[in-house]
């Protein structure tokens, strides 16, 4: 729509790469002013446009854009002269925050207790956070239960040295200290290999458990819990077990492994009238469980309340925390506070970001239940901005919006995603061979395509493949139709829609007026109107019908099956050719089809390279 100077220097200087993605699917537009679920870009001739936006900041515009209250109580403060910054002293603005956020968390959980929090500056610093104090639990446990065998030994071995103790008969032999120790020829021996094999344990790498398909950031620990991102990380380093959502039977098997291959044993000597008996205490090697009760990357999958009892009991038998990262869920999002709320589960940390900020802030928050805090953690993790006072006060204005007036805030953001989802269903209801399904709760929700994979369009059947189908649909919806909006990394062939509580019934109608023009586009394999906006052409649109382009019963599927060569992203695809797989682009001039076929290209390309570095 503008592809103006003042976006040169990004693409240039910023994220070159991306900037060329965006382009591809004609996403690449400068807004240049905000205001509730709307941004504003110029077109070419300079025209305002105004767009509806869906991705919403990927979820961290629960309020919209610049609300004013946000925007007046900070403006306020600066006018004032507030203290941003002021490391190692009282901050005021971080307490009072504090003190709401556990008291808006003890009511929307249920926990009995209260809780102590960390501030960061976004969301994979939160997880990173919490991580860190999972391990220093786990540690902590782990060097006290050491703490208390190592005297013992020490004084068997003292005795040992000294001819004051033995062990039974034939002991020295026994298969299980063989087995653990291998063949030892005294009592001293002994103690030495058992104090060597405790020390071994306290090198042991953590164990991290997380879910299939998950995110949690992209720092180098919290990337090892997400589960597309980590590929080219894993050799940095976490011990993670990954669990596939809702799977009862994966998460027995895990607990078996654990139990069989995993679990962390110190071992004991005690002397006893005279002769020494071996001990063994068991502890688990698991740090911490992390879950999203709602997988927003993964395509707005949710945790069954089953599944959710399960992780919430496995935790309590390892003696770790379940770990809930509402990131994304969280801050009534859902109508709740907690997503996980919704479903009854209890976690011991929650990690709070996105919306925390108001829709201006950068600031997250891991609470900890208080009985489990380790107080010496906050002596070593620290970071400059976190606890600033200008966000801190963004994150208290928007705890007030969604609290006052005894919390209408939430019930109308229920309301509204019931509407919104109604009209949602009424899509998926009228084109069910086109739409898979609705998914999510409240103002968190998905519209998932089936890949077209079988469609007559060798264009849709390629893009698809390609896992570029959710973009494709995006791109046209900001053209044709003002509305922004995405799929996910993770899950390509649906639509993510992160309104704000400004949603109205008019925004409402104008989402399911576009769908439904979308699917019937699809439905008719008339790619044309896909195309055209993507072609950046300055005339008017040639045709605005809907035409049947569907091959008749029993013909295959023009241009063979994707990947055919010469391939829709094959270099050696001429204008022709293409105009010969896609009749609908009829309409269209050389000019046009072949600046639409020169991005196609440049995908292929980057696809291309990219699965050579994969393999």
């Amino acid at each position: 729509m503008n592809d103006s100077s003042d976006s040169l220097a990004y693409r240039q200087l910023v994220k070159p790469r991306l900037a060329e993605s965006l382009a591809t699917m004609g996403l690449d537009v400068v807004y240049h002013r905000a205001q509730g679920d709307h941004v504003y870009l110029r077109d070419q001739s300079g025209k305002e446009i105004e767009v509806l936006d869906m991705v919403g900041g990927n979820g961290s515009l629960l309020f919209g854009h610049n609300h004013p209250r946000v925007i007046a109580d900070l403006r306020e403060a600066l006018a004032d002269g507030m203290v941003v910054h002021a490391q190692l002293s009282i901050r005021r603005e971080a307490g009072l925050l504090a003190e709401t956020l556990v008291k808006v968390a003890r009511r929307d959980s249920g926990i009995d207790e209260g809780f102590v929090v960390h501030f960061a500056n976004s969301g994979a610093e939160a997880i990173e956070c919490a991580m860190k104090h999972a391990e220093v639990t786990r540690m902590s446990k782990l060097l006290a239960a050491w703490d208390a065998l190592r005297p013992e030994l020490e004084e068997v071995q003292r005795a040992a040295r000294a001819g004051e103790v033995s062990m039974p008969e034939g002991q020295l032999e026994h298969a299980s200290i063989a087995s653990k120790f291998g063949r030892v020829r005294s009592l001293e021996e002994l103690v030495g290999r058992v104090l060597a094999h405790n020390q071994a344990q306290l090198t042991r790498r953590p164990i991290f458990v997380g879910l299939e398909h998950a995110f949690h950031g992209r720092l180098v620990a919290s990337v090892q819990l997400t589960y597309a991102a980590r590929p080219p990380y894993r050799n940095l380093g976490l011990n993670v077990r990954f669990l596939p959502l809702n799977s009862l039977d994966a998460l027995e098997a895990l607990k078996a492994e654990l139990s069989r291959e995993e679990s962390l044993d110190l071992y004991g000597l005690k002397v006893e009238d005279g002769a020494v008996r071996l001990t063994k205490r068991s502890l688990s090697a698991v740090a911490g469980v992390l879950v999203e009760p709602i997988q927003g990357e993964a395509g707005v999958l949710e945790v069954s309340s089953e599944f959710g009892a399960a992780l919430r009991r496995f935790c309590d038998e390892q003696g770790c925390p379940l770990i809930l990262d509402e990131i994304q869920s969280g801050m009534g999002r859902t109508g709740r506070f907690f997503a996980a709320s919704c479903i009854g589960l209890k976690g011991d940390y929650y990690v709070l970001g996105k919306s925390l900020g108001g829709g201006v802030a950068k600031i997250t928050a891991v609470m900890f239940r208080a009985s489990l805090y380790q107080h010496d953690f906050a002596l070593h993790h620290s970071s400059t901005f976190s606890e600033d006072d200008l966000s801190c006060r963004a994150a208290r204005t928007a705890l007030e919006i969604l609290e006052e007036n005894s919390g209408a805030t939430y019930r109308h953001i229920e309301a509204t995603g019931r509407r919104l989802r109604a009209a949602l269903e009424r899509v998926h209801a009228s084109y069910p061979e086109l739409t898979k399904e609705v998914r999510g709760r409240g103002l968190f929700l998905a519209l998932e395509f089936f890949p077209p994979l079988g469609s007559g369009s060798p264009l849709l059947r390629t893009l698809a493949q390609y896992k570029l189908f959710g973009y494709l649909l995006s791109g046209y919806l900001l053209k044709a139709h003002q509305i922004r909006i995405a799929p996910t990394g993770s899950a390509t062939n649906l639509l993510r829609f992160h309104p704000s509580i400004n949603l109205d019934d008019r925004a409402i109608e104008s989402i399911e007026v576009a769908l439904r023009r979308l699917c019937d586009i699809l439905r008719h394999e008339d790619i044309f109107h896909l195309i055209f906006p993507l072609t950046n052409s300055t005339r008017p649109v040639p045709r605005t019908e809907v035409r049947d382009f569907r091959p008749a019963r029993g013909d295959s599927p023009k241009d063979g099956p994707p990947g055919a060569s010469p391939g829709l992203m094959d270099s050696r695809l001429s204008l022709e050719g293409f105009r010969k797989a896609e009749p609908s682009l009829a309409d269209l001039t050389d000019g046009e089809v072949g600046a639409f076929l020169s991005r196609l290209m440049e995908i292929g390309r980057r696809v291309g390279s990219l699965q050579h570095r994969q393999v």
